[in-house]
């Protein structure tokens, strides 16, 4: 059996070693509330249901935590975190990390009408991989080539980093054998102001008067919380990975982002970045979590706080002038830094998955950017609005397509999100005069009307305010 430290622990544990972080901890400012700092991720699904990536991994990391006592036997079962019991063989243990209703064997995964098959490329943390008579959960991309996986091929169960496809087996079978498939009812977290984790995004605004955050959850009504003060900056997220979006502020007079765990309610604050930075958070781990994130015009530099272990990294992208854009481009499960030069109009977008940056000219000066997954396909797409003509620009990253839809007007604010919980952003705006949010449904083309929100409230809808 290999070493294995769970996340949670890892998390830890990297939150202490950024205190050893001289070189970019010095330039960015550093402080963690150590007393407080983010839990596992809590179970958020129900049998059967949706879940995010975030809790398959929790849900495989809570049978290796226990793998003293479970014994690997075809005709056995051991409990899941709930209590209900599951077959203690490698696809009983993929079944339980998805928390399925059913317990395929290997074979009967590719039939699975809740199943999909990938390809090796497209996978990410939660997926997983068949062959003949054997599977594991793929744990996640370490690099543009290496990767981990969890199995359960004998006793115990283990973890295994530092795998490639150009290993002649994987978990001591042939690796050209193993196919990739993904569960349908897997949630890419963070989703956008998902605050009741519901897989929709909701409509929500912050009234700058009280600086109460007016939440209407589409699964289960309104809310109200008062969070911040004027002048910080928005940056809602799943910090904790429940599969919730968490209310959030980033403060630029101190550096201080203030969170409050959809968990269990509590709050932590971490100190990163200062005044003149812009606000970037994303999952750029690719582990289910919002990582805490800044973008440095002056010097072009990405500052990021990894959730999964809590070690820091740089990304030099971008100049003065241009505006950060967040968004998972090569759909390989991690946020990738990118950048709109507004005077000629271009995107330049790093992808994680290679490294490498590529170039795409899309809009101009005044546009407003509304990168999302518009076509479905796990990848974010290029798009602007227009508020000069209410134009909506859109390249699907599917097949380099692109399209225009006309929805909104000059002083409207876009708010795109997946509001019908298709798995595809949709075109949205709303507009203080009447406090409308105005959405076409990707899923079928229609559109509707919810009215929520004042005049001189802030509309909170995920991104970077850079708009």
């Amino acid at each position: 059996m290999r070493t294995h430290t769970p996340t949670y622990r890892r998390l830890a544990s990297g939150m202490l070693g950024l205190a050893l972080a001289a070189g970019l901890g010095a330039s960015v400012g550093l402080a963690v509330d150590l007393s407080a700092t983010p839990t596992a991720a809590h179970a958020a699904s129900v049998k059967g249901g949706s879940i995010t990536r975030a809790e398959v991994i929790e849900r495989a990391e809570y049978w290796l935590d226990r793998a003293g006592s479970i014994s690997y036997n075809q005709s056995g079962s051991y409990p899941d975190p709930q209590g209900d019991n599951y077959r203690t063989d490698c696809s009983g243990y993929i079944a339980m990390a998805l928390h399925m209703s059913t317990q395929p064997s290997t074979g009967g995964f590719a039939s699975h009408p809740d199943v999909i098959a990938i390809s090796r490329s497209e996978l990410k943390p939660g997926d997983f991989l068949i062959t003949s008579g054997h599977g594991i959960l793929f744990g996640g991309w370490e690099s543009a080539s290496t990767f981990s996986y969890y199995a359960f091929g004998s006793t115990p169960v283990d973890f295994n980093p530092g795998h490639s496809f150009s290993d002649a087996t994987l978990d001591g079978h042939a690796t050209s054998g193993y196919q990739a498939y993904r569960y349908t009812k897997i949630i890419d977290s963070p989703r956008i102001a998902d605050f009741d984790g519901d897989g929709k995004t909701d409509q929500a605004v912050l009234r700058p008067s009280t600086n109460t955050w007016n939440i209407m959850k589409s699964g289960s009504g309104g809310s109200a919380t008062t969070w911040g003060q004027s002048g910080d900056v928005l940056t809602p997220g799943d910090y904790d990975g429940d599969g919730k979006t968490d209310v959030a502020i980033w403060r630029p007079s101190t550096g201080n982002w203030s969170i409050i765990r959809s968990g269990n309610g509590t709050n932590y604050a971490v100190t990163w970045g200062q005044s003149g930075d812009v606000a970037t958070p994303g999952d750029y781990d690719g582990d289910g979590k919002t990582d805490v994130a800044i973008w440095r015009p002056s010097t072009g530099n990405w500052s990021i706080i990894r959730s999964g272990n809590g070690t820091n990294y740089a990304v030099n992208l971008g100049v003065s002038g241009d505006k950060p854009v967040v968004g998972d481009f090569d759909g390989d499960g991690k946020t990738d830094q990118a950048v709109f030069h507004p005077a000629n109009g271009t995107w330049s977008i790093r992808k994680s998955s290679t490294g490498t940056v590529t170039n795409t000219t899309w809009g101009q000066s005044g546009d407003v950017l509304t990168p999302g997954d518009y076509d479905g396909d796990g990848k974010t797409d290029v798009a602007i609005w227009r508020p000069s003509t209410g134009n909506w620009s859109i390249i699907r990253s599917g097949n380099g397509t692109n399209y225009v839809v006309t929805w909104g007007q000059s002083g409207d604010v876009a708010t795109p999100g997946d509001y019908d919980g298709d798995g595809k952003t949709d075109v949205a705006i709303w507009r203080p005069s009447t406090g409308n949010w105005s959405i076409i449904r990707s899923g079928n083309g229609t559109n509707y009307v919810v009215n929520y929100g004042l005049s001189t409230d802030v509309p909170v809808f995920g991104g970077v305010s850079t708009n």
